[in-house]
């Protein structure tokens, strides 16, 4: 499952919790990445949500991420072979 967006998972905690866990991932994704993610111009995948959901343990977050919206879509690997 594919995820896009993360505004509103940052609306329901603490503001110094929600401060410290988005310094963490524009550390970790760069300014482009993290923002494309918070516009949801790029899907995140289920490595960036696992790595979300680390960052959140770590903080201390105990409820899973929820992001703005889901969809269900194949991410192609192209293997080739000579």
């Amino acid at each position: 499952m594919l995820a896009l967006g993360c505004k509103e998972m940052f609306n329901k905690m603490p503001h110094q919790k929600a401060v410290s866990i988005k310094h963490e991932l524009l550390e970790h994704y760069g300014k482009n990445c993290f923002y494309r993610y918070w516009r949801k111009e790029k899907v995140i995948n289920a490595e960036a949500q696992k790595y979300i959901s680390s960052v959140f343990r770590k903080n201390g977050i105990t409820i899973e991420p929820v992001y703005d919206e889901y969809r269900e879509e194949y991410q192609w690997q192209l293997e080739y072979t000579k």
